[in-house]
């Protein structure tokens, strides 16, 4: 028996460095699609020669929407009653994707990248559907984020901010209980804010829906996890964050 499948058969990038020295890569074009007829079990030994990061950080990367007026009226819809509260928006967009997510598996048992405005019209999707729509309406209230792979599992982060000082994520801990608080009554929600310094700096949030709340705890904190990092501009690597 034949199978038919259409596959991504190249994908071209090109390595870089920010301003730390840290490689990296960006995201160009695909240069060649191809409709492969063979017997299965020849396509699974073609598949798995795939370079897996590469396929993944391509689809999160261009399922994203970062200034879409869709994913924007959405995320301006559900963060309304937070005017000047960027906390409180994130937070109460947390808390509509958690209560109002459908978890279902890919169809067809292959990788599939919906767009975030898929997403959100349709609340359906996995993991890494829901990080994708995650990412793209916090780049639409004017924020930024990036989505985490690990150990089979994808979940968004919101970027904090550079060289924070303690005190600026304690606050950023009471505001979040803060906003808890006035809806549940719920004092100190957030125990401890799941957050992450990156080498060079830079703070992220976890939002990923393992907990009821923004910076909740990670799937997976061991120090020898492998990280694929899809950023917003393009750019995205692979590494053991919990070592860096």
């Amino acid at each position: 028996m034949a199978t038919y499948l259409v596959l991504i058969n190249y994908i071209n990038t090109n390595k870089i460095k920010d301003t730390y020295g840290m490689q990296m890569k960006r995201i160009y074009i695909v240069l060649i699609t191809t409709i492969i007829l063979t017997p299965s079990g020849i396509y699974s030994q073609a598949y798995a020669t795939f370079d897996t990061a590469m396929f993944t950080a391509y689809g999160i990367y261009h399922a994203m929407e970062l200034n879409n007026s869709t994913v924007r009226e959405k995320a301006y819809a559900l963060s309304a009653s937070n005017t000047n509260d960027y906390t409180g928006q994130v937070c109460t967009i947390f808390d509509y994707m958690y209560y109002n997510w459908n978890y279902v598996n890919d169809p067809g048992g292959m990788e599939y990248f919906a767009d975030a405005t898929e997403t959100l019209e349709t609340m359906t999707g996995d993991c890494d559907d829901y990080a994708i729509a995650m990412v793209s309406m916090l780049s639409n209230l004017g924020g930024d984020g990036r989505v985490i792979c690990v150990s089979g599992h994808a979940y968004p982060e919101m970027y904090l901010g550079k060289d924070l000082d303690e005190s600026t994520l304690i606050d950023l801990k009471q505001q979040i209980n803060s906003h808890y608080e006035k809806l549940y009554g719920r004092k100190n929600k957030v125990r401890n804010m799941h957050y992450r310094r990156d080498y060079d700096g830079t703070y992220w949030l976890n939002l990923d829906w393992q907990s009821d709340h923004p910076g909740g705890r990670w799937v997976d904190d061991s120090s020898d996890a492998q990280f694929l990092v899809i950023y917003t501009n393009g750019t995205w690597r692979q590494g053991y964050l919990n070592n860096e």
